[in-house]
């Protein structure tokens, strides 16, 4: 992303060439616009300089997590983590499109679910969108970690997901910890959105609902080292919130998927949920955290 920062002649000019192209040589940017990117700059003035301190603060945190972000490389649309062409089971995000398939792991039946090759994936082809809800910071704390009673404060989830028959259900229920939840953004970047923009930046994806996300929830975890973790998770926040798992070696036909949650990953317990009180517990932490 572009930015004048350190280079004033440089920022002053594209300041006059804004103003002329958007007949705005009447609005003028404070002094604290030479750090804004050009995008943070065009919204300045398409606004006519009508952007209050919350608008800058948030595009400047959009702009750290744009420049952050992994690259989408492929000739297809990048979908987003809610877009309904990643939820559907029969389009080009479904996991026969994708050649794979979920089934009970029979080799090892305490892992419950997987997900299966039943063709030969290329290294570097993107396998899957890890796609689900999408949680601003204030939500995924209220969600995974608060200590509130999450009945109280969101009867609709937990009867949604105590509603699913076994098999589908996340482990742990509606006190699952965050289990099946990616985040977006390092640590840094989540700390930034926490104290500036809470409601507003959404670094979280949840998958613990399968009604609500795609098969890619069942993909299980295997520590990168490990010669069966074939996956990588790539991530982005901004300027489309999405995740996908690209192939990290060629992967054969009936061959597991697998990748690496993070070192901060574990699983669900409910007798103990109600003790956890760190973000890190207990969810896909891929966050950078001061627990690696």
């Amino acid at each position: 992303m572009a930015t004048c920062a350190g280079a004033p002649d440089a920022h002053y000019e594209r300041v006059r060439e804004m103003q002329a192209a958007l007949f705005a040589e009447d609005v003028v940017p404070p002094d604290e616009a030479i750090t804004w990117t050009d995008a943070e700059l065009e919204a300045f003035f398409e606004t006519g300089g009508g952007m209050d301190g919350r608008n800058i603060r948030l595009n400047k945190i959009l702009g750290k997590l744009r420049a952050a972000a992994d690259h989408w490389p492929y000739d297809i649309e990048q979908p987003s983590a809610t877009d309904t062409s990643a939820l559907d089971t029969g389009g080009l995000w479904g996991a026969s499109s994708r050649g794979v398939e979920v089934r009970p792991c029979v080799e090892r039946p305490n892992k419950g679910m997987g997900v299966f090759a039943t063709r030969p994936l290329a290294a570097g082809a993107c396998v899957g969108v890890y796609a689900g809800e999408l949680l601003s910071v204030g939500a995924y704390n209220r969600r995974h970690v608060s200590r509130r009673c999450c009945t109280a404060s969101d009867p609709e989830r937990v009867r949604r997901l105590r509603s699913l028959r076994p098999g589908r259900a996340p482990l742990g229920g509606p006190n699952n910890g965050g289990s099946y939840v990616v985040c977006l953004a390092s640590r840094m970047l989540v700390d930034l959105a926490a104290g500036e923009e809470p409601e507003r930046v959404a670094l979280y994806i949840d998958a613990e609902d399968p009604d609500r996300s795609s098969w890619t929830r069942y993909v299980n975890h295997a520590e990168t080292a490990d010669s069966c973790c074939n996956l990588k998770l790539q991530t982005a926040a901004a300027p489309v919130a999405c995740a996908w798992l690209v192939a990290s070696r060629e992967i054969e036909p009936g061959e597991e998927l697998h990748f690496d949650y993070g070192p901060c990953y574990s699983l669900p317990r409910s007798d103990v949920m109600d003790a956890w009180h760190c973000e890190c517990a207990g969810h896909v932490c891929l966050l950078g955290c001061e627990c690696v």
